[in-house]
C-alpha cells in the first residue's frame, strides 16, 4: 500500500486532509469527484515509511508531474496508506483500515481501478505495476474498458429474475474473480445466496463459505491488531480458536486453515512457547504443504534444528 507524508486535518470527525497536489486521501471525497466528473478512481494502497517497492512507485512514477498531470485528466487519484512508524489521524486510520479489508488488500503496493461507484475491477500487485509512467498509463486506459464492462453486465443482471439473475451475477464474479476483486463484492455474493435459497444451483453453499472466510479472515486481522496493541494475548487466543474451529467446521479452504495456525505460530507462540509454536507450524504445512505461508512456516522450522 502507498503512503506519502501528508499535512492532515481532521475536521468534525471526518477524512480531511492535505494530500500531495493531484492525490487525495479522502475515499467518500474521491467518489463524489468520480461521479461529477465522469472519471474512473486509481486508488494506490501503500507503506510510506517502510515498504521498499512503494517508495520507489512513488518516487518514479506517482509524484512525477508527468504522470499526474496525464492522470488526472481521467482518473481521481486515492491514496491509501498505512505507516508503521508515522502515526496518522484516528479517522484516516480508522477510514485506511477498513478498506483495506473491503478491498481484500494484502500485498504492497497494491493498485485498484475502480468505477465511480469505488467497485474494483482490476488489481495489480507489485511486480506487475508497470515500472514507468507511461507503461502505467497506457496498461490503465487499456484495463479501464472493464469499468464499462462490468457497468454493461449489471444492467443486463438487473434486468433478469431468480436463477437466471443469479447466474448472470455468478458469471459477474468469475470475471471480477480473475482481477482478484471479487471479495470486494460482498452484495453481490449476498443476492446471488438469496436467489439460491434452496442451493438447487449450488451458489448458496459456495458464496455461504465464501462470506465466512472474508469474515474469518476480518477476524485474523483483529487477532494480529489485539497482539499488536498489547490488548492480551489470552483473549488474541480465545478469538483465534474460534475463528478455527469455524473454519473447520464449514471445511473451508486449507489455505486459509494453514493461515490461522501461521498466525497462532508467529504472534502468540513464537518465540516464547516454542513447543507450541512448532506444532502450529507443522500443522500449518500439513494442512496445505504448497502455499506461500507454508514455506514461510519452513522456513522457521529450519532455524529451530
Amino acid at each position: 500500500m502507498l503512503r506519502y507524508v501528508l499535512t492532515i486535518f481532521i475536521v468534525c470527525a471526518t477524512v480531511s486532509l492535505q494530500a500531495e497536489e493531484g492525490w487525495t486521501t479522502d475515499y467518500e471525497a474521491a467518489k463524489a469527484t468520480a461521479t461529477e466528473e465522469g472519471k474512473q478512481i486509481v486508488a494506490v494502497f501503500g507503506g510510506s515509511d517502510w515498504c521498499g517497492p512503494c517508495k520507489q512507485l512513488k518516487e518514479n512514477i506517482l509524484s512525477t508531474q508527468e504522470f499526474m498531470q496525464m492522470a488526472s485528466k481521467d482518473y481521481v487519484l486515492l491514496e491509501l496508506d498505512y505507516p508503521q512508524r508515522k502515526r496518522l489521524p484516528a479517522a484516516l486510520r480508522k477510514q485506511n483500515a477498513a478498506l483495506q479489508g473491503t478491498y481484500d488488500v494484502s500485498a504492497f503496493p497494491t493498485l485498484l481501478l475502480c468505477d465511480e461507484q469505488g467497485r474494483g475491477y482490476v488489481r495489480l500487485v507489485g511486480g506487475h505495476i508497470p515500472n514507468t509512467g507511461v507503461a502505467l498509463l497506457a496498461s490503465l486506459k487499456k484495463q479501464a474498458a472493464g469499468g464499462a464492462k462490468l457497468r454493461k453486465a449489471m444492467e443486463k443482471a438487473a434486468k433478469k429474475a431468480g436463477g437466471q439473475r443469479a447466474r448472470a451475477l455468478e458469471k459477474i464474479m468469475v470475471e471480477l474473480d480473475k482481477q482478484q476483486c471479487g471479495n470486494a463484492y460482498i452484495e453481490i455474493m449476498e443476492e446471488i445466496m438469496s436467489l439460491d435459497e434452496d442451493n438447487k444451483a449450488g451458489l448458496y453453499k459456495k458464496y455461504a463459505n465464501r462470506l465466512l472466510e472474508i469474515e474469518i479472515s476480518s477476524g485474523l486481522d483483529d487477532v494480529q491488531e489485539i497482539v499488536k496493541e498489547s490488548k492480551g494475548k489470552d483473549r488474541a487466543l480465545a478469538l483465534l480458536e474460534g475463528l478455527r474451529q469455524q473454519a473447520e467446521a464449514a471445511q473451508l479452504s486449507k489455505s486459509l486453515q494453514n493461515v490461522i495456525y501461521y498466525i497462532g505460530a508467529v504472534h502468540l507462540y513464537e518465540p516464547e512457547n516454542k513447543p507450541e509454536a512448532k506444532r502450529c507450524f507443522q500443522k500449518a504445512i500439513e494442512l496445505n504443504k504448497d502455499t506461500d505461508t507454508a514455506e514461510i512456516c519452513r522456513q522457521y522450522l529450519r532455524r529451530y534444528k
